[in-house]
């Protein structure tokens, strides 16, 4: 394990729950995958999360 992967999974744990019930339901975006979120940085504000990935 590297500390660039381990930073990279830590971010999952700062995505809002809103989210979080969307991907476990189903229903997020299609472009919200699991690359997706590794490749950007959403900021620590869920509302802001949350106005990003509407945007998807």
């Amino acid at each position: 394990m590297t500390v660039k992967y381990l930073s990279e999974m830590l971010r999952f744990a700062f995505v809002s729950p809103k989210l979080v019930r969307s991907i476990l339901e189903g229903n997020q975006p299609p472009a919200l995958t699991t690359n997706w979120l590794r490749r950007h940085d959403l900021p620590a504000s869920w509302a802001e999360q949350d106005r990003i990935v509407a945007q998807l």
